[in-house]
């Protein structure tokens, strides 16, 4: 996952975007998710050039470099359209890791309605953290690398055995304002998943929940994790 650089600040996002993450995502709000094909994955380390849908961009014309102008100027890559894709109703039942100054926006929520608890992690530039960088390309880095590995689990026949099983890269569209004025669309892209009642990793270790697993199956998840196939 891209990093902002240790050497540069971490600003505090404007009002009127804090205002905007608020509208967005909160307990009931709902969106209309449509199946996305996900790009290559690129920009960690190991990638090649060639797998990037665009040059990272060093720095905006405005010395401010806003999120705003980011996703004005440099909106997220395109792909190439599903055929036939599913369209979606996505309502947000609560926030499990979600502030208008973080990487990704972690929610817990119900699809068409469906009893069953999922997880959608949102790739969402706008309220990625502000220091002046690429931020569209950086959510777009992020949410091909972590949908191509959940793509590659279940191509290998894993879904949802040492991670939460997948349900598939979606997309959906808020309305926004472009950079003079007129009112547009912005593209927002998104990985949905299994829902686990369980403590994050942070708690089962901080708990040192971990000593309560049984040798046996610590072994399994070891040795399993090892296991699985990797394309050459």
């Amino acid at each position: 996952m891209a990093e902002a650089d240790e050497t540069m600040e971490i600003r505090d996002p404007p009002e009127d975007v804090k205002e905007l993450w608020r509208s967005l995502y909160h307990e009931g709000a709902s969106l209309s998710i449509t199946q996305h094909r996900p790009p290559t994955p690129f920009g960690a380390f190991g990638y090649t050039g060639s797998s990037y849908p665009r040059e990272k961009v060093e720095r905006l014309e405005s010395e401010d470099g806003r999120n705003m102008e980011w996703c004005n100027q440099w909106p997220i890559s395109e792909t190439k359209p599903v055929e036939d894709a599913q369209q979606r109703h996505l309502e947000i039942v609560s926030l499990l890791a979600a502030a208008p100054n973080r990487q990704s926006q972690v929610v817990k929520c119900r699809v068409d309605g469906d009893p069953e608890m999922l997880v959608a992690k949102i790739f969402d530039p706008m309220f990625w953290p502000e220091y002046g960088a690429d931020v569209t390309f950086e959510a777009d880095s992020s949410y091909s690398m972590e949908a191509a590995v959940y793509e590659d689990l279940r191509e290998h026949g894993h879904d949802g055995e040492l991670t939460p099983k997948y349900f598939g890269s979606w997309t959906f569209e808020v309305p926004t304002n472009d950079a003079a004025g007129l009112p547009a669309k912005r593209n927002i892209r998104m990985i949905l998943m299994e829902y686990v009642d369980a403590p994050d990793i942070d708690t089962i270790l901080e708990k040192e929940l971990q000593q309560d697993i049984p040798d046996e199956e610590r072994l399994w998840m070891s040795e399993n994790s090892r296991s699985i196939p990797q394309d050459p």
